[in-house]
């Protein structure tokens, strides 16, 4: 699951294999037929509607999940993706690439140095 980071009423689960959404914190849902299969985590954007989905890549939604791009690592098994803040760059880990850090428009990517020797299956931001 995911909410919105600018409407925490807006709610994101995957359920059953199958995307849905919540605009009123979890009391009706309605599924999005257009999102990407076999969806491993959700996480939400810096703006009202941007989500992010990862499977066998990165894929991003700017409308609430109603259509869908893929962003980046396609093929890749990616195990956890997380907006950096305002920054508006995605840390991601990939089981072939490892630890990533975008660029603001995400089409340029880091690898970032990780002394773990196993997967990051989730990465969790703090506001402090």
């Amino acid at each position: 699951m995911a909410v919105d980071s600018a409407n925490d009423q807006h709610i994101y689960g995957y359920y059953q294999g199958t995307l849905q959404s919540s605009v009123d914190g979890g009391s009706t849902w309605k599924y999005l037929d257009n999102a990407p299969a076999q969806i491993v985590q959700l996480s939400s954007g810096v703006s009202e509607g941007l989500v992010y989905a990862i499977t066998n890549g990165i894929y991003g939604s700017n409308d609430s999940g109603d259509s869908w791009d893929l962003i980046a690592f396609e093929g890749e098994t990616i195990y956890a993706i997380e907006p950096i803040g305002d920054r508006k760059e995605l840390l991601a880990f990939s089981a072939v690439s490892g630890m990533q850090l975008s660029s603001k428009d995400a089409t340029n990517w880091q690898f970032i140095v990780f002394s773990g020797s196993d997967p990051v299956l989730y990465i969790c931001r703090f506001n402090f």
